[in-house]
């Protein structure tokens, strides 16, 4: 299953280790958006917690 999983049906050229183009957030913008994510996942763990102690 490994082999079939190397194989690829098309050629490997230039164009395939390109990065991406059509980017949906930038990478500039990704940063502080996991760190808004993490943080606000902090925040519903600590609720959370709160409820019971």
């Amino acid at each position: 299953m490994n082999e079939m999983a190397l194989r690829s049906k098309q050629a490997l050229n230039q164009d395939a280790l390109n990065t991406p183009t059509d980017e949906l957030v930038p990478l500039r913008w990704s940063v502080p958006i996991w760190l808004a994510l993490a943080a606000g996942s902090w925040v519903g763990v600590i609720y959370v917690v709160s409820l019971f102690f």
